[in-house]
């Protein structure tokens, strides 16, 4: 079904394609339209607009349709595979480097006590 030169090509395009869905649904460059996109409240593309997530099947068609031009015919697979590759890069990413505003306040109080422990220690010798 697929050859070894797909697969390779199908793990870069699952990355590329959940970098472009970041960079589209987090970036500052496309903030003003994600927040027009969400007034609009039209057939919640705003909504999909905001969550890379939703993004990444968007994103993953246009690699498959490049996969596609080129002579595999198994489209709909390919979408998904790249899809799923794309939405499990993100997932590692998202956990690993951009936090929810709530992990985040959890680790500043953290972080808070830590410095507070180490001032009274350093304070108390």
């Amino acid at each position: 079904m697929y050859s070894q030169w797909h697969l390779q090509d199908l793990c870069m395009m699952g990355i590329a394609s959940g970098i472009i869905s970041l960079v589209l649904t987090r970036s500052h460059l496309t903030k003003g339209l994600r927040h027009w996109l969400l007034d609009v409240r039209f057939l919640m593309i705003g909504e999909l607009a905001n969550c890379p997530f939703c993004m990444a099947f968007w994103t993953s068609l246009l690699f498959t349709l490049k996969i596609d031009s080129e002579g595999l015919h198994f489209w709909p697979i390919s979408w998904l595979v790249i899809t799923g590759l794309a939405c499990l890069f993100m997932g590692v990413l998202l956990k690993l480097w951009l936090f929810h505003e709530s992990e985040l306040e959890d680790m500043r109080e953290l972080l808070r006590e830590a410095r507070d422990t180490m001032k009274a220690r350093w304070e108390g010798e």
